[in-house]
């Protein structure tokens, strides 16, 4: 019957651990399945400084050929325009009101361009075509200071190429904003002659957009695909612009540490070591499936670090318009930071291959920086309303030196999923525990009459045995006694 007993219990105790060990599992599950989905948590801390350095200024005009260019050239009609500005822009064919040239018009603006390029290089011809600098800059000003349209264009690069077409960039790291100075702003005033872009029935300019973008960043690839949403000028409007920095640092992923000092130090060790060439992986699977490469490519600056791309680049023909819609941009819309951890979708196993084997090869940035802020539009001073020009005017100014730090991180995080676990674990087999001892105290309190049958049947009787033998005693009779006799 003890044995019986025995069994049973160490029965119970294995279907209480067994039933402990499932209920861990299962709330435990919750917060893995959390850990593993794109869940995110965002942790915001402002941290002071006494000064900001101004942002890159992408400035890219939406009507980039002037008409002495276009003189020069064979291009000059609106069909081959429209095929110009599509093929140095692909980010048009992403505008709701964009409609593609088609038909006859597309084969003879295809035609004249082989023709136009097949003489010389590419880059050369085409600067041919663009505004210069001093045809666009009227003026600038920053600490008080008015400089001219020459002085302005010594902080600008020309010619820069992005998917929103060539641009050109203005960066002095010099320009900064400091306690010292709160209220004071960079200004740039932009004016184009009418008679440079009004032709073939174009009689209003289309705008300029401006792009702000990191002054610490040296790539011109990263830039060309990172460029945020543009803010635009108008003709006889101006802009101000009070922004302010944030760094996002994405520490999602592992190797991008713990917080936003680790994922600096991840990016500079990674752009150090050669690992964050992500975009020029993609750039090269395009060469080789498509066999071509994006116009905007070859104006701009490559690492000397990557001979062989810039090599491959050098030596391949830029895409056409069919080209680049049909093939090469599946690859660049992968490109995009907001789609830099998406799932590739289609069919083309290709496409899959090489973005999937970029991303093994390659690490991706883990921190980004914007410049968010406030837009106010207003119109220009009288004295500019009465020129025929297209006058604009851009000020930007830092509303706090303080710098916005954004970390996005899993919800939960590493440290909390394993807390998360742990807990449970001493939740479950500490309740195990407790219900082992109520089901044992219940048991003892039920059955009080088999505990006392137990002791009336044991036999505590104590017994004492000693090895020592007891030697008898004998009677010794005394010699002196006298025996008395019995009186009658």
């Amino acid at each position: 019957m003890a044995r019986l007993r025995a069994f049973l219990k160490g029965i119970c105790v294995f279907a209480l651990i067994v039933l402990c060990f499932a209920v861990w599992v299962l709330h435990s599950l919750y917060f893995i399945l959390r850990y593993h989905e794109v869940s995110e948590r965002r942790d915001i801390t402002k941290v002071q400084s006494d000064h900001q350095v101004y942002p890159k200024l992408v400035i890219c005009n939406r009507l980039p050929f002037s008409q002495a260019g276009l003189r020069s050239s064979p291009l000059n009609d609106n069909a081959t325009i429209r095929y110009l500005e599509e093929w140095l822009n692909p980010s048009l064919s992403d505008q709701a009101d964009f409609v593609p040239l088609e038909g006859a018009a597309m084969y003879q603006a295809k035609q004249l361009m082989t023709q136009y390029l097949a003489t010389g290089m590419t880059q050369e011809r085409i600067t041919r075509l663009l505004y210069q600098c001093q045809d666009l800059i009227n003026s600038c000003r920053f600490g008080g200071r008015l400089y001219s349209s020459f002085e302005c264009c010594q902080m600008m690069r020309m010619n820069v190429g992005t998917l929103h077409g060539i641009c050109m960039v203005f960066q002095n790291p010099t320009l900064q904003q400091t306690s010292y100075n709160p209220q004071d702003r960079l200004e740039l005033t932009f004016q184009i002659s009418r008679n440079s872009y009004a032709a073939n029935q174009l009689t209003t300019h289309p705008g300029i957009d401006i792009y702000l973008y990191s002054p610490f960043s040296n790539s011109d690839i990263r830039m060309a695909t990172e460029l945020p949403p543009p803010i635009l000028l108008s003709d006889k409007r101006g802009v101000r612009l009070n922004i302010h920095r944030e760094v996002r640092s994405d520490i999602r992923r592992r190797e991008c540490g713990q917080g936003t000092v680790d994922a600096q130090n991840a990016d500079r060790w990674t752009e150090d070591h050669g690992q964050g060439h992500f975009a020029e992986c993609v750039l090269t699977s395009i060469m080789a499936n498509c066999r071509c490469v994006p116009t905007f490519v070859k104006f701009d600056g490559i690492d000397q670090r990557l001979s062989d791309f810039y090599r491959v680049v050098n030596l391949t023909q830029e895409c056409t318009i069919e080209q680049y819609s049909n093939c090469s941009k599946p690859y660049m819309d992968y490109v995009n930071p907001k789609r830099w951890n998406e799932a590739v979708v289609g069919r083309d196993e290709r496409l899959k291959t090489a973005i999937d084997k970029c991303r093994q090869e390659n690490r991706l940035p883990c921190q980004l920086m914007d410049y968010p802020g406030t837009m106010d539009d207003y119109p220009l001073p009288a004295e500019y309303s009465s020129t025929p020009d297209f006058v604009s005017r851009l000020a930007v100014s830092f509303d706090s030196l303080a710098t916005t730090e954004v970390v996005l991180s899993r919800e939960p995080n590493l440290y909390e999923l394993l807390s998360y676990i742990g807990y449970n674990f001493a939740l479950w087999f500490c309740m195990g525990f407790a219900i082992w001892l109520i089901i044992s105290k219940a048991t003892s309190l039920c059955c009080p009459r088999r505990r006392r049958v137990h002791t009336e049947d044991s036999d505590d009787r104590l017994f004492v045995r000693s090895s020592t033998r007891c030697t008898p005693v004998e009677e010794i009779s005394d010699p002196n006694k006298v025996e008395e006799q019995p009186v009658d």
